[in-house]
């Protein structure tokens, strides 16, 4: 920049001459980033650094290369790879985004011929209601992505579809020598349904030929995928939101026998320990806030983990919970840590929740609609175990393992997009949603643009701070790549046995024990296999609906067939464009064909042109804009919120939670955290008739779907909802009858089943049990257990 003001600075503001390509594009992503008006400013007070705006511009409509709706621009991505010296092989990723519902003229690339079109296709096509977007992942270092193919849909598509349209990407990228490496998507079902049929998930290869693992060396591992398809990969950010989710509600608890994973310990977590010690945000335990990737890595932080197992007793499932979710996630987004490592974290992972779920069907005492985690997360995590190992061996096979970059097998880069996209709007606009003519035609082409400019930065020595941030997340992609070692066959079995061992001692360990052999407890359910039916899947892997996600509509709506009702409201529409008041530009193109010698315009035809011919009420042609009439034939666009943002209530700081610590032995309100004295059943075998309980959730037990469903935060005790329910881990307080005084130690309750007890037995509330760092036992204080005794004396044995 200094050295071209100096070289300029001489010369008239005509005779500059901007010949720094680096420089040049580092202008343009100031131009589309900042904005025409931010750079004006740039412009005149950087003489000769900065060209101009109009030139810029014109820079900027160079990178407006058209690429019609549905279309793969297959010549740009083979540029793209060969300017940046990089291998032919890609990742692909697709996901959608909701947009303004709206259906535009295009004069570029209109169908419209007459009138007549307009109307039979408003009549026979659904209106977009989101744009899908695929993305191609250049496998080099820190190569941002290139958009390849964008369209809109009512999102009615099918799994078959999903297959169909990958299918022609993938032979047109393989005809200009592009490979497909990994393809990635958000846990849609249609597109998960797709990927487990590509992988064949499931299904035991009976040919040892056609086995990943010779023999019986793996029995585990049930997958296999012919050699030039794409690996099928599920985004483990959304993964990782989706464990996240479920952790968080409340009236549906994860039992590990003996524990309970749930959102309270860590709630309570917050109220013992000050920020600078949990590093939790307000919104990372608020279940409204879905997509909160940033809650994730917070939350799988081990010195999380360690807090909870020193200052929350009976937190022990909340701690092997996360875990999962560290190794869940950081096995494909950690970049510093090494394949071995990677398939040990993920089949952990795997291997866990196959006992876990094993465990739950041993009987009816927890159905896995209500206390697994959804079938859709369960089948993401198969399948991301399953094709890390495929992709691993593959690129051993082809000696291309320094592409093995597995934090580039997602569909992050079209979330980025997306953000892009609602981003790029001009300064003091507030519009953030976008239709999908606006994509096509405006909004698409400049995130390219800044796409391919960021791209450029390294080659021209340009920083920009937010993409270097980007790629040193979760470690330096540099630093990623140099001296990786890459196991065998025999080692990646190894290490697979060595993960289902330490998953097994855990979970016995948390209480969750099966009287089984391991080849059973293991395996993969074969009635989850791709041959299953979607109805079968329902009953035996738990609700289909996403965690994050509303449900996919897999299902087209039926369209009405019979002919006469289709003319007959085609020819209300008709008339009711005849009586409608259009402009007339008849006399205008009168005046024009004229001044050129030619004939009348209501004679020439005007299907190509953005013109068409059409009779008002008096059967007088007259000639309208076809955006006019698309105008007018549009009707019910549907309009998305500006606030992307979902507004929630942000939860207490940590000096008010401290107010809200029971102090004294006391009736009073109780709230979720509390330690509570709850009297027990008539046929409870133990002597005392009272237990103490930790409160986690409160349900009403009985009531409809909808009421079961909604949260409650506290009960009072004197009032009239006698039809509420707590869930508790439980404790005894063992009471010496001799010397009228209770033991201060706390004695750990195993239940056959967790449920919800009536809340109409409480007795009282007592301040939080104090644990001993020496052997992380809890005991009560002596002032408690004075107090305590005038609450309990009446259920005490006689």
């Amino acid at each position: 920049m200094l050295q071209q003001s100096i070289s300029h600075s001489k010369k008239k503001a005509k005779g500059y001459r901007y010949m720094d390509e680096g420089l040049n594009n580092f202008c343009l992503n100031t131009y589309i980033l900042g904005g025409r008006r931010m750079y004006e400013i740039f412009h005149a007070n950087f003489k000769g650094v900065f060209p101009s705006p109009r030139t810029m511009g014109e820079r900027l409509a160079k990178f407006q290369t058209f690429v019609p709706e549905g279309c793969v621009n297959v010549n740009g991505l083979v540029d793209y790879l060969l300017s940046h010296k990089l291998p032919m092989v890609v990742s692909l990723s697709e996901d959608a985004t909701a947009i303004v519902g709206k259906r535009e003229y295009n004069s570029t690339n209109s169908v419209m011929k007459n009138t007549l079109d307009a109307v039979r296709m408003f009549s026979t096509y659904k209106r977009a209601t989101v744009i899908i977007v695929v993305m191609a992942q250049p496998l080099g270092d820190g190569i941002p992505p290139m958009r390849i193919c964008s369209f809109g849909s009512d999102n009615s598509f099918t799994a078959t579809d999903v297959k169909n349209r990958l299918d022609t990407i993938v032979s047109l990228l393989k005809e200009k020598g592009i490979s497909v490496l990994t393809y990635s998507a958000d846990g849609d079902s249609r597109e998960l349904k797709s990927m487990r049929v590509m992988l064949q998930l499931g299904y035991v290869q009976r040919n040892n030929a056609d086995k990943v693992f010779p023999g019986n060396t793996c029995p585990w591992f049930v997958a296999t995928i012919a050699k030039d398809a794409p690996i099928p990969v599920q985004d483990t950010i959304h993964e990782g939101a989706k464990m996240r989710t479920r952790l968080l509600k409340d009236h549906r608890p994860m039992p590990f026998g003996n524990k309970i994973a749930c959102r309270e310990n860590l709630e309570t977590l917050c109220g013992l320990v000050t920020k600078d010690q949990h590093l939790l945000q307000e919104r990372d335990l608020l279940p409204e806030d879905k997509m909160n990737y940033d809650a994730v890595s917070r939350l799988i932080r081990p010195g999380l983990r360690e807090l909870l197992k020193k200052h929350v007793p009976g937190s022990e499932g909340t701690i092997f919970y996360l875990k999962l979710m560290e190794y869940a996630t950081t096995s494909f987004l950690d970049k510093q840590m090494s394949p071995l490592e990677r398939i040990f974290r993920l089949w952990f992972a795997v291997f866990s929740v196959r006992y876990w779920r094993y465990w739950m069907m041993c009987d009816q005492a927890y159905p896995l609609a209500k206390h697994f985690f959804t079938s859709n997360a369960y089948q993401c995590l198969e399948l991301n175990a399953h094709s890390l190992l495929l992709t691993e061996l593959r690129l051993q096979e082809a000696k291309m393992t320094e592409i093995f970059l597995p934090w580039c097998f997602g569909s992050q880069q079209c979330e980025s997009y997306f953000k892009a996209l609602r981003s790029f709007t001009p300064v003091g606009s507030t519009q953030t949603n976008f239709t999908v003519g606006e994509v096509i035609t405006s909004r698409g082409w400049k995130v390219d643009a800044n796409l391919i400019a960021t791209a450029e930065g390294d080659t021209h020595g340009i920083i920009y701070p937010r993409h270097i941030a980007q790629l040193e997340r979760c470690g330096g992609t540099k630093r990623a790549m140099e001296d990786v070692e890459h196991p065998s066959k025999s080692q990646i079995v190894s290490i697979i046995k060595r993960a289902l061992q330490e998953a097994k001692s855990e979970l016995n360990q948390l209480g969750v024990l099966v009287n089984a052999a391991d080849s059973e407890c293991f395996k993969y359910d074969p009635r989850l296999a791709v041959t299953s039916t979607l109805s079968e899947l329902e009953n035996i892997a738990g609700p289909i609906v996403d965690d994050c996600d509303e449900p996919d509509i897999e299902g087209v709506s039926e369209i009405d067939d019979q002919l006469d009702e289709r003319d007959r409201q085609d020819i209300e529409m008709l008339n009711l464009l005849f009586d409608a008041e259009f402009t007339d530009f008849t006399n205008r193109l009168s005046a024009s064909k004229t001044n050129k010698k030619t004939l009348d315009p209501l004679s020439v035809p005007l299907e190509l042109t953005p013109f068409v011919k059409i009779a008002d009420k008096n059967s007088r042609l007259r000639v309208v804009k076809k955006s006019a009439i698309i105008w007018f034939l549009e009707h019910g666009v549907r309009r998305l919120s500006n606030d992307r943002t979902y507004r929630v209530r942000a939860t207490s700081p940590y000096v008010q939670r401290q107010h809200l610590i029971v102090k004294t032995v006391e009736k009073r309100i109780v709230r979720i955290g509390d330690w509570c004295i709850f009297k027990t059943d008539e046929d409870c075998p133990l002597p005392n008739k009272f237990l103490l309980g930790r409160v986690l959730s409160f349900s009403l037990r009985v009531g409809s779907k909808k009421e079961l469903g909604k949260r409650v935060l506290e009960w009072a005790y004197d009032g009239d909802q006698n039809n509420l329910g707590a869930l508790c881990i439980w404790y005894e307080v063992v009471w010496n009858s001799t010397k009228k005084e209770i033991q201060s130690e706390l004695k750990d309750i195993i239940v056959s089943s967790h449920g919800f007890h009536p809340c109409e037995t409480y007795v009282c509330s007592i301040p939080p049990p104090t644990i001993d760092p020496s052997n992380s036992r809890l005991f009560l204080l002596r002032h408690i257990i004075s107090d305590l005794y005038s609450f309990v004396n009446e259920l005490l044995p006689s």
